[in-house]
């Protein structure tokens, strides 16, 4: 009973490795953000250049800010390096703007969302595989082009208040095959970073 009970067990975990190891790294990332098992983490870049316009990426007709899902071995500074290479660009003085989470109304998870903020400091752009374009962008066009509530709320306290962090809880809700937020918890300051 024992041994096939142990044998059982071990074929279930072969094949969920088998299945594992097939998918490709964009159907990690995917299944990870729409079809979660946990809780994960995404970071979202803004990363502003001497004019004060954001770099924006478009993903399917719509424009954001880049963002990483945070699911390999890597320290923070290494993330957001590794993304922000991708666009043929360096930055400098990165900083921790908000730290959010989001809630779910149709699965049990919790989605945490640090927005950094950072300087462009040399590079030709490029448009990185699976997007569509990249450009600068004035904030004016930023808030008009980007299409989730909460992206646009953070971003609008974040440039508006440059050197506070800023916490808050959204949530995230369905209308039809749309994902929409609303705010939970209203935008805090969790700290004023010239406080230290």
């Amino acid at each position: 009973m024992k041994t096939t009970l142990l044998l059982g067990i071990a074929l279930f975990c072969m094949v969920q490795f088998q299945t594992y190891s097939q998918q490709s790294e964009g159907e990690e990332i995917q299944d990870t953000h729409w079809k979660p098992t946990h809780n994960f983490t995404v970071k979202r870049l803004l990363i502003f250049n001497k004019k004060n316009e954001l770099l924006m990426e478009k993903i399917e007709s719509n424009w954001y800010p880049p963002s990483i899902v945070f699911d390999k071995r890597q320290h923070i500074k290494e993330s957001v390096d590794s993304l922000v290479n991708g666009y043929g660009i360096a930055t400098k003085n990165l900083r921790l703007s908000a730290y959010l989470s989001f809630k779910y109304e149709y699965h049990p998870y919790v989605t945490l969302r640090p927005y950094y903020s950072m300087e462009y400091s040399s590079g030709e752009l490029i448009v990185p595989e699976g997007r569509e374009d990249v450009k600068w962008m004035p904030i004016d066009e930023v808030m008009a082009k980007t299409p989730v509530e909460a992206m646009k709320e953070t971003i609008k306290k974040i440039t508006e208040y440059p050197r506070t962090v800023w916490s808050g809880t959204f949530m995230v809700y369905r209308k039809g095959e749309e994902h929409h937020t609303r705010q939970e918890e209203p935008m805090f300051p969790l700290f004023n970073t010239t406080d230290y």
